[in-house]
């Protein structure tokens, strides 16, 4: 069968993630290996270590003065972790976003009730093979972070709003190290072609 394109198919059995990855040098054949319970699906979106940082403002009443106090703060964070943080520009159209988003309002006129919520945005494929012909599609995905509930004085929520978004993110580049870290440890172990592939594939670490 002559596979053409970019195909990925990936195929979930209780924890064992198997998936199988198109080969030039091999016409027609395809090569598997097989990693127990990793998103492998979210570390390729992610293997270059570069994010466009947004802000969502759905807050009323001046419970959030400068959103992009927190949106600077969490590329910092970034920064300091070897992230690249790249420009919300049309080149950069197919960069995972990672959004920080805020909705609340006051509760009286000197206090304010905020939920803090970071998600990550990221575009997907999708193709299905019939013979010599494939259709691909793609789309938007979006994965909540994690939040917190913020409940307090006015004069003080712009820095919580900003305290808990770094909060948000270095719980996020903590996961999302450990889990890469993780595949890599298993495709070491492998010691096979296939392994050392896709061992040389993510091992993007800064």
């Amino acid at each position: 069968m002559q596979i053409q394109g970019l195909r990925k198919l990936v195929l979930a059995c209780i924890s064992v993630v198997f998936t199988a990855v198109s080969s030039a040098a091999i016409a027609g054949e395809t090569r598997a290996t097989a990693v127990l319970d990793k998103d492998i699906d979210l570390l390729n979106a992610l293997r270059n270590n570069a994010f466009v940082v947004k802000t969502s403002d759905q807050v009323s009443d001046g419970c959030w003065l400068i959103p992009t106090d927190a949106a600077r703060a969490v590329s910092v964070e970034f920064l300091r972790s070897g992230i690249k943080v790249l420009p919300d520009t049309s080149d950069n159209a197919l960069v995972p976003v990672y959004k920080v988003a805020a909705i609340g309002f006051g509760t009286t006129q000197t206090s304010c009730a905020i939920y803090v919520e970071a998600k990550l945005i990221m575009v997907r494929g999708q193709s299905i093979a019939q013979g010599d012909q494939e259709l691909a599609s793609l789309g938007l995905e979006q994965r909540t972070v994690g939040g917190t509930l913020l409940a307090g004085p006015k004069a003080q929520m712009t820095e919580r709003i900003k305290a808990a978004s770094v909060s948000l993110a270095q719980g996020f580049i903590v996961d999302f190290t450990q889990h890469r870290d993780a595949l890599l440890d298993d495709l070491r172990k492998k010691q096979t072609p296939g392994g050392d592939y896709w061992f040389k594939y993510f091992n993007r670490s800064p």
